[in-house]
This record gives structure tokens, C-alpha cells and sequence, in this order.
């Protein structure tokens, strides 16, 4: 039985389908801003989507570890150093946490390729959220 819609809860203020959707716009306006190469903005928006779309994942669950509700980066940096998610989960989330800034505005992407990876790990992170929310 999924919990109802709670106001003033941090997790159940929205439904997994609304914080779902919620993932899936951060997740266009910061596949974006990759394909613009506009790194002071991308990265915040892609960690977002994932923040968005774990949290439909454990809104559509009966049961809730409070702990799990952290920032988008603490939350990658759990999923990074899990059990409980896959090599390719992990190294996913490892991916977005490395990509950080160095300065003003300067990340360590330095190639095309790089930036195809960090907008493949945010895509394939949301969509493992997705396909974990419980009905």
C-alpha cells in the first residue's frame, strides 16, 4: 500500500509519479544544457533529476529509512559506495559525483566524450529509479 500524500513530509509532499516527473524535466533541462556545454548549470540539473528520481522510488514504497532523504550529492555518493546497486549503477553515480568544479565555473570535462558520459549517467540513473518504483 503506498502512502498517501502528506503535505508536510519531506518525501510524501508529492507522489512518485509527480516526483518522477519532476526527475524527468530536470533531466531535459539539464541533457540541455550538457548538449550547450554549459557546465556551471548542467551538472546541479542532472544530480536533480537523479535527487527526483530516487525519491519517487522510495515514495512508491511501503516502508521508508529516513536517512535515505539527503542531498542529490549525498545521495550519489550512497549509491556509489552500495551493495545494494550494480557495478554499472554505482560507477554511474561515481560518474556525476567526480564531475565537479575546479574554480570558477571550470569542471573537469574536457572532451565530448566526457560530456556524452556525465548526460548517459544522469539519463541511466533516472531510468533505474524509474523501473524500481514500486505500483
Amino acid at each position: 500500500m503506498r502512502h498517501p500524500i502528506d503535505s508536510d513530509h519531506w518525501l510524501y509532499r508529492k507522489s512518485p509519479e509527480d516526483w518522477l516527473a519532476d526527475a524527468r524535466v530536470e533531466l531535459r533541462r539539464g541533457v540541455d544544457l550538457v548538449d550547450r556545454r554549459d557546465a556551471d548549470k548542467c551538472l546541479p540539473r542532472l544530480r536533480a533529476a537523479v535527487h527526483c528520481a530516487f525519491n519517487a522510488m522510495l515514495a512508491s514504497r511501503e516502508t521508508l529509512d529516513e536517512r535515505k532523504g539527503a542531498s542529490a550529492l549525498a545521495r550519489l555518493r550512497r549509491i556509489a559506495a552500495s551493495d545494494e546497486f550494480d557495478a554499472a549503477t554505482r560507477a554511474r553515480a561515481l560518474w556525476l559525483i567526480e564531475a565537479r568544479r575546479f574554480g570558477e565555473g571550470e569542471y573537469v570535462l574536457r572532451s565530448a566524450g566526457e560530456w556524452h558520459l556525465l548526460r548517459e549517467a544522469a539519463i541511466a540513473l533516472v531510468e533505474f529509479a524509474a523501473e524500481r518504483c514500486e505500483p
